[in-house]
């Protein structure tokens, strides 16, 4: 039995590294590219702007991955949600900024190819874009035996969109916002490094294993990513959403400083509902602190919204959303929880 506190790093992740490259690599492309590299700030995507081209468009640019949960499918040779997981991890991340998909790519690359598997992921790209109106416009395939072991797949996907300037998001984001919390479905696409240590230092097999709701363990960690278009888009449209953070590696605090400006705190009330799969990993070693640094908790997407418009937002999205806090004035940026 682990007796040990599991983290992140001792699974192998060290943020703090990846976050000092992310920094580095700003330095790199703002001496190359001057303005094109503003967006490599705190932002969720890429901007590129079409001022040249006569047009108050502005294009939207994301480059994500799932990450270790290919592990997990291919343990449990379940291969139809991972599809949706990269659409979602991509759209949503451009999704925050008021962005509109227009096209998508993917990058698949495995041991050896099995044509029903690599189907099975492409249909579910497919199926995962059809309701934000994006397109799979091309991609790539690559067999390599000398650098993946046998079975072993990765995947990573990047998508196109494009906003209105005057759309842009986030923007007035200010003391007396509130936000709204849209429920996760699961652990979604991050912190699988660690979930499969906890997998393999107590034993369990995931096949077996069966949660509250009745279904394997397997099953439940391989609940696909929410994509959040069909939810908000309608109120990006209406102009009635001020921010928008999609919580991912970094947890809420992580993500939702992201979009805040200088002036102003979020604060957070921990009364949320908490799925069953995070009081699972939780009870295996994982302090409360390192859960909130690395997990969803429950929350895949906060929205910041002015008062007036809670009811509506609320009515609309029904028991997937609930008011979790509120932004108030500060002299430091910051997300506090209470």
């Amino acid at each position: 039995m682990q007796e040990e506190e599991l983290t992140y790093k001792k699974s192998g992740v060290n943020i703090e590294s990846a976050n000092k490259f992310v920094n580095e690599i700003k330095k790199i492309t703002n001496k190359a590219f001057g303005s094109f590299s503003e967006s490599l700030g705190d932002g969720f995507a890429g901007f590129y702007p079409l001022d040249n081209f006569g047009s108050d468009f502005i294009l939207l640019s994301s480059c994500d991955g799932v990450g270790t949960k290919v592990l997990v499918a291919k343990k449990a040779n379940i291969w139809s949600g991972i599809g949706q997981d990269l659409v979602a991890m991509n759209v949503n991340d451009i999704l925050v900024h008021g962005g509109k998909p227009l096209f998508f790519l993917d990058y698949i690359a495995c041991s050896k190819l099995d044509t029903k598997i690599a189907l099975e992921i492409v249909s579910s790209i497919i199926e995962a874009l059809k309701p934000t109106g994006g397109v799979l416009l091309g991609g790539e395939t690559a067999e390599m035996p000398d650098l993946y072991k046998k079975g072993d797949w990765d995947l990573s996907g990047f998508v196109v969109g494009a906003v209105k300037r005057s759309s842009l998001l986030p923007r007035n984001i200010k003391s007396g916002n509130i936000l709204i919390g849209l429920a996760s479905n699961g652990v979604h696409s991050n912190g699988f490094s660690l979930i499969r240590r906890i997998i393999k230092d107590y034993k369990i097999n995931i096949l077996k294993s069966v949660t509250p709701e009745g279904i394997s363990l397997a099953k439940e960690l391989l609940k696909p990513t929410k994509v959040y278009y069909s939810d908000i888009y309608p109120f990006i449209e209406k102009g009635m959403i001020n921010g928008l953070a999609h919580i991912t590696g970094g947890g809420i605090e992580g993500n939702l400083i992201r979009i805040l400006p200088k002036n102003v705190k979020a604060v957070i009330k921990k009364d949320f509902d908490i799925p069953w799969i995070f009081k699972w990993i939780s009870d295996h070693g994982v302090s409360e602190e390192e859960m909130y640094r690395v997990f969803n908790m429950g929350i895949g997407m906060i929205l910041v919204v002015n008062p007036s418009n809670v009811d509506e937002i609320l009515r609309y999205l029904g028991s997937n959303a609930k008011v979790i806090g509120k932004i108030v004035s500060s002299d430091e940026r910051r997300v506090e929880f209470e």
